[in-house]
């Protein structure tokens, strides 16, 4: 009789636990397929146009088959925000397995004319060439100091009067629109003067060194008054330094 009751006990034991250790083993799988249906499998990088999204991807490494939760989220950002390009950024998870990147990049506004040429941003911040930016027209920012180490790239440059110069073409460039895209040179002249150089003809356009803003408004409404007559590049010549006065050499034929 108590033999009889120890098979059965047996038999009531090996019933509960052959199905709880399958239990076990299937909650094992699918937790396994579970980690890995949270862990990383796609970066999407929206905002790239000037450099391409791989470029900013390569500088994560590879983070896929990461579990989603153990992504942190600044090393990201201050990894990307480290690259030239990178103006402002924001990194965020997208569950189950997605980390999305927005970028807002630095564009060029101009070149400094120094051996090799490099490119600066409305900021004053030194840009590297890419093969996009190679065919931009931008404007040259031409006489000031050559020195190499006046232009960090993704720093600031560090010579005053080109982060002057940046913010005329800046200015130009949000205030007079047409001016701009037919601006060729920013330069300096031997009396430390502002002046601008059109692409077409091309026509010399002298501001002085003080009240810049002023005188390019003086400039737009000289141009308002001569179209649809005249042009800029009807001019050699046009000079501001003076109070409220446009002087003005015209071309000949």
């Amino acid at each position: 009789m108590k033999k009889k009751n120890n098979n059965k006990q047996r038999w009531i034991i090996g019933s509960v636990l052959v199905p709880f250790i399958i239990g076990l083993i299937w909650t094992a799988f699918k937790w396994a397929d579970y980690n890995s249906y949270l862990s990383i499998n796609q970066i999407r990088i929206q905002g790239a146009s000037i450099i391409e999204p791989r470029e900013y991807l390569d500088l994560l490494g590879d983070i896929t088959d990461t579990p989603i939760a153990q992504i942190k989220l600044d090393e990201i950002r201050s990894t990307m925000a480290a690259h030239p390009y990178v103006r402002a950024i924001r990194v965020s998870r997208h569950y189950p397995n997605t980390i999305k990147i927005e970028l807002v990049e630095r564009k060029p506004v101009a070149m400094v004319n120094i051996p090799p040429m490099v490119l600066i941003d409305e900021e004053g911040v030194i840009l590297p060439e890419t093969d996009k930016t190679l065919n931009f027209q931008l404007p040259c920012l031409s006489n000031f100091n050559p020195a190499k180490q006046l232009y960090p790239v993704g720093k600031h440059a560090l010579s005053q009067k080109v982060i002057e110069a940046t913010k005329i073409v800046s200015h130009i460039r949000r205030e007079y629109p047409t001016l701009y895209r037919n601006l060729s040179e920013v330069r300096l002249n031997h009396r430390d003067e502002y002046e601008l150089i059109l692409s077409e003809e091309p026509t010399r356009i002298v501001l002085g060194s003080d009240d810049i803003w002023n005188k390019l408004l003086i400039l737009k409404e000289f141009e308002k008054s001569i179209t649809p007559l005249r042009k800029l590049t009807d001019y050699t010549y046009l000079d501001l330094r003076y109070e409220n006065q446009v002087i003005a050499r015209e071309r000949h034929v």
